[in-house]
């Protein structure tokens, strides 16, 4: 006698749940999620309860790591230069929360920086995420250090740091402060 061929694979990506089945699962994510100081926002839990209940069980892991992404809070320093700025733009559009540390100095004129301040506040109001940038030089490690227990980020990318080669030869103890000690505090702070 032949098996019939409508018997789903516990293996594939066809699983049937329940509601309740649906309702326990996302109970439990959502205290995990909780557990570990994660805050998802209303819509979030919605789309990952339509994909449990409309998608395959590869799926669902995608659909949680992708709940924990935006709720990674992620630190970036010298968000207000060149790359820095690109990307805490693409983090926020991301719907992550990001709070930037600049140190606005002279070397680039801070008109430009305090633009790109502005233009990122204005998309992170579009996409309604929280962003901050705080004018902070990551030398000053008492400050750092109070941001980063304030903020408790996830993440931190260091994009900060004394740009110029000619200035270097002219004052090496501003690339010493900014690329030296104030990567070494970021490392401290993580």
């Amino acid at each position: 006698m032949e098996e019939s061929s409508s018997k789903t694979n516990p293996t594939q990506d066809n699983l049937n749940l329940s509601n309740l089945d649906l309702s326990v699962l996302f109970f439990a994510i959502k205290k995990n999620l909780k557990k570990a100081s994660l805050v998802v926002k209303s819509i979030e839990c919605i789309r990952l309860i339509f994909a449990l209940k409309t998608k395959s069980v590869a799926s669902w892991f995608s659909n949680i790591n992708y709940l924990i992404e935006k709720t990674m809070k992620t630190l970036v320093t010298g968000a207000a230069g060149f790359i820095g700025y690109h990307l805490t733009k693409k983090l926020i559009t991301n719907g992550i929360k990001v709070l930037g540390i600049d140190n606005f100095n002279e070397y680039y004129d801070p008109k430009l920086k305090q633009s790109r301040y502005e233009n990122l506040k204005k998309i992170a109001n579009n996409f309604g995420v929280d962003f901050l940038i705080k004018n902070v030089s990551i030398e000053d490690y008492s400050k750092l250090k109070l941001i980063a227990e304030e903020f408790q980020p996830k993440r931190v990318v260091n994009l900060a740091a004394q740009a110029g080669v000619r200035y270097s030869i002219e004052n090496p103890s501003s690339y010493v402060q900014s690329n030296l000690v104030g990567f070494g505090n970021i490392l401290e702070i993580c």
